[in-house]
């Protein structure tokens, strides 16, 4: 018997040596990848995003290295007066249909910026789109060795239909099995084998739906458990850690968002289709229309679509509303909004362990009023138009102000009096102040370099999400906002002029047709300012730095185009950055100097605050 238990612990133990000695093969020869959310800029005091760290998460829609994005650059050391904030969660949370470094998770950083001028402040995206509760949970594990200050949740829209959620199949455990399996390149090459790889081009909303339908009542116990679970992980990892938690509430367009799908549709819709002339702004507040909803409700009382009427109609009566448009998103059979439940599990894991909960809702209405939950605020479903950013970043703001140390040069109530006043002061430009041609609305628009283009950028996602499924099917088609039409940097001149002219069967691509339009109308302040905040929104891309230091020199400013000729080279790989140190060092003896150029790579190394901020 003991010999049988002995072969048994060296076969066991043999099988294991094997395992480690294959999957150490993999990972020197460089088979699979890493899963760290961050990868080590080699020669530069960097981390930047991992391009294969969405591997895990996005199987089959793998990005090459050359088109991947990087739009988070911070240092390795925090500085002894940093402050470091992580944001993690799904679309929403990177600041979607923005640029992450121009939605609210940046303007964060600017405003804390600015009332702490002596803090280094940095505040890293790590929002995805699709990614549910499952992925904060996994992804949190591994941020503690990054220093954290704060972690910034915004989760809980993606239960449903996020890339780990009920709708990907099997139970809690064997989801929480499959990330395990993923970190190990053996399983990464195995589980290779059974993927097909994803089209590109639909969105991830699309590709996630795939045409399932999830009756109210059906998987919502499933779902409440896991988001109670997952939370509960990141609750207790942070306290072990002593890393403190905001969480965002979750909320959603309920007042111009239609229901993607309800129950007995089939057989409503005609019953909607032959009744249309109801629905309109004269007859909304009829007594016809009244009693018509009434008996539908009798008849469908689990149909979304009757519901949303409902409150529509009490709307328009100036009666409370919100309470049936809550019924209606959570009767949605394809909930691609919350349902009530995952909110009440946020709320409560949340009491529970004491984090810091932004009642987001009630903010909304205090802020808005109920009119807050449509259009006002959000630019879809879920997803907060530009209103919306900087309303979610004021309130970020002064939650993280709340765990700041305050100092007798820094009191409190005046560090939340500055920031009051800065976020009054963006609110008021925004109300009444004209953009002209491409340049900035506010304050806040300039620090974050938001553009003519990036707004234009933005409706161009979002036109893209309303073109596939499930938008595309719906009963009550979703009206795209019509103050788009009036956007009044998208609409003034020249911008109108350089859209309309634009033919995607020419020109190669939108971006580089706009900046080869202001080259030949000689408007170098707005290329510098298109170039200056491509580099803003991927400050971890040599590709940003280059293209500004060619800009640069250009224009006859060769100090600056060799900082940032350094700073490109330091990010950059291979054959590019051997590029781009043979122009640089031309570039620097024509200065004179011919150290100069190593100089300047040893000073960007010591100076890396100075190296980010080159041009602004």
């Amino acid at each position: 018997m003991r010999k049988q238990v002995g072969y048994t612990i060296i076969f066991v133990v043999f099988l294991v040596g094997v395992f480690l000695v294959i999957e150490g093969i993999f990972r020197i020869g460089g088979i699979g990848y890493t899963t760290e959310p961050f990868e080590r800029v080699p020669g530069t005091p960097y981390y930047r995003d991992n391009p294969d760290f969405l591997n895990k998460y996005y199987p089959g829609r793998r990005t090459p290295r050359s088109e991947a994005k990087f739009k988070n650059l911070f240092l390795v050391e925090k500085p002894t007066n940093g402050f470091r904030v992580f944001i993690v969660g799904g679309s929403t949370a990177q600041g979607w249909p923005f640029e992450p470094n121009q939605s609210f998770g940046k303007m964060i950083e600017v405003v804390l910026q600015k009332v702490f001028p002596e803090k280094y402040v940095e505040v890293i995206n790590l929002g995805y789109s699709a990614m549910s509760s499952y992925y904060v949970a996994d992804v949190v594990k591994k941020l503690f060795r990054y220093q954290p200050d704060v972690l910034l949740l915004y989760t809980g829209q993606n239960e449903y239909y996020g890339t780990l959620s009920v709708t990907t199949g099997r139970g809690y455990r064997a989801k929480k099995l499959y990330l395990a399996l993923r970190e190990w390149r053996i399983f990464q090459l195995l589980f290779s084998l059974f993927e097909t790889k994803k089209d590109p081009s639909r969105t991830m909303m699309a590709a996630q739906f795939a045409g399932r339908r999830i009756a109210f009542g059906e998987k919502d116990t499933e779902v409440a458990e896991a988001f109670s679970r997952n939370l509960r992980g990141v609750f207790d990892e942070a306290e072990k850690h002593h890393v403190p938690v905001v969480v965002y509430e979750m909320a959603a367009n309920l007042i111009h968002m239609p229901p993607f799908a309800s129950q007995d549709e089939e057989l409503f819709a005609p019953l909607l289709l032959s009744n249309q002339n109801r629905f309109r702004r004269e007859t909304w507040k009829t007594p016809e229309t009244a009693r018509l909803l009434s008996e539908w409700q009798h008849r469908f009382p689990s149909n979304a679509h009757v519901w949303y009427l409902t409150g529509i109609a009490q709307r328009a009566k100036q009666e409370p509303f919100l309470e049936s448009l809550r019924r209606a998103k959570d009767l949605d059979m394809i909930p691609f909004r919350y349902r009530e439940g995952v909110r009440e599990v946020l709320w409560r894991e949340s009491q529970r362990k004491g984090v810091i909960f932004l009642p987001l809702q009630q903010e909304i209405e205090k802020r808005f009023g109920y009119e807050g939950f449509g259009r006002l605020v959000f630019i879809d479903h879920l997803h907060f138009q530009y209103l919306g950013q900087v309303f979610l970043a004021e309130l970020g703001t002064k939650a993280l102000l709340s765990l700041v140390n305050p100092t007798n040069e820094h009191p409190r109530e005046r560090l939340f009096g500055e920031v009051e006043r800065l976020f009054q002061e963006v609110y008021q430009q925004m109300s009444h102040v004209s953009r002209k041609g491409l340049a900035h609305d506010t304050w806040l628009d300039a620090s974050i370099f938001f553009t003519a283009y990036d707004e234009f950028m933005a409706i161009q996602n979002i036109l893209v999400l309303l073109s596939q499924s499930p938008y595309r099917e719906m009963l009550i088609p979703f009206g795209k906002d019509p103050a788009w039409e009036r956007m009044t940097m998208v609409s003034s001149e020249p911008w109108r002029t350089f859209v309309a002219s634009y033919d995607s069967k020419i020109h190669q691509g939108f971006g580089n047709f706009l900046l080869s339009e202001l080259a030949k109308a000689k408007r170098w302040e707005d290329i510098e300012l298109l170039l200056e905040a491509y580099r803003h929104n991927n400050p971890g891309s040599y590709v940003g730095y280059r293209n500004c230091a060619e800009f640069f020199l250009s224009q006859g400013q060769h100090e600056k185009a060799l900082k940032l000729y350094a700073m490109a080279y330091l990010l950059a790989e291979g054959r590019e950055r051997d590029m781009l140190g043979q122009q640089a060092k031309r570039l620097a003896e024509k200065t004179g100097d011919k150290n100069q150029w190593e100089k300047l790579l040893r000073w960007l190394a010591k100076n890396p605050w100075s190296s980010y901020n080159i041009c602004r």
